[in-house]
Order: structure tokens, then C-alpha cells, then sequence
């Protein structure tokens, strides 16, 4: 039997794959087959040798076009298990968050693809993206968080509605 919490996460899935077949007139994103366990955590073994349809289909949560630039990664969590949304949205550190960053650092460094973070914080605190920082992308936007990883990566925290700057 499926959980709660797993169905939740799968719904987010699908939901972040409409939107993107939605903004660019596609249907070639859907859920990957495995969710990004194929590759994912105890199994990360399993990437020596990957073919290249290996990595685009079962790593990341979304199976993506060939040509899209970025791997997807979507979490779905409560308040109470996901990071501080007050203390990510003024940019200050939190583990959850640089956890899920690191996990798709890494998908994005195996797919050979821009790593793009998809996160919805319940209840009522909204959904985002985060994509690394890029000064290019936000010299046309005046709503976003820059973020600094512990990695100290930097990275750009979106609300959904400039998912239109992933085309």
C-alpha cells in the first residue's frame, strides 16, 4: 500500500511535469519510471556504466525531452518536515534545503544537465524553483531569493509563476 506521503509527492510529480508540458507545448515530461530511486541514494552504485537512455530516463523525477537543459528534481513536504520556508526565502542556510540541492547537483553532474530544484511547502507556503544562480537570468527579474548552499553553491529560489525563464 501506497503512503500518503509518496502518493502527495507523486501528485507534485505530475503536476511539475503538466506545467512544463503546458509552458512548452509539449507531452514529453512525465514521471521517470522509478522516481530518481533507480539511481537514488543506496543505489547510486548503479551509475558506472549507465547508457545515456538509462540516465535520462530513470535518474531525476521527470522524464524530460532530450533537448531540455535541466534534470528535475520535486519535493512535497509539510512545514514541519521540509526546510524553514521563512529562512529559505530570505536566504538564509538550511540542511533540508541543501540536501535537495545536493541531491540534484548530482543528478544534473550524471545527466550532464542544469540542475533544477521543484519544491512545494505545505501548508499554504508556496511552491517553487531553484536553478543555480546565473546573473544573466536575473537582471530581468525583481522577484527572486539568492541562495547560497552549503557546498556554497549559489542558486535562484522562484516562485512558480517565472517558470516561463526555463524555456
Amino acid at each position: 500500500m501506497t503512503s500518503k506521503a509518496k502518493l502527495k509527492g507523486n501528485s507534485f510529480e505530475r503536476d511539475v511535469a503538466q506545467m512544463l508540458n503546458t509552458l512548452l507545448n509539449t507531452s514529453e515530461f512525465s514521471r521517470a519510471p522509478t522516481s530518481g530511486a533507480f539511481f537514488g541514494k543506496t543505489n547510486a552504485f548503479k551509475k558506472a556504466g549507465a547508457s545515456e537512455h538509462a540516465k535520462l530516463t530513470l535518474a531525476g523525477d521527470l522524464t524530460t525531452p532530450a533537448d531540455f537543459r535541466y534534470t528535475i528534481e520535486c519535493k512535497n513536504y509539510a512545514h514541519t518536515g521540509g526546510p524553514n520556508a521563512y529562512a529559505v526565502m530570505e536566504g538564509r542556510s538550511d540542511g533540508t534545503l541543501d540536501k535537495w540541492l545536493a541531491q540534484v547537483s548530482d543528478d544534473g553532474r550524471f545527466k550532464n544537465k542544469i540542475p533544477c530544484l521543484f519544491f512545494k511547502l505545505t501548508p499554504k507556503k508556496g511552491s517553487y524553483f531553484c536553478i543555480p544562480f546565473d546573473p544573466n537570468i536575473v537582471s530581468g527579474l525583481n522577484a527572486y531569493t539568492k541562495y547560497q548552499s552549503a557546498d556554497e553553491s549559489q542558486w535562484l529560489i522562484l516562485n512558480l509563476s517565472l517558470l516561463h525563464i526555463l524555456k
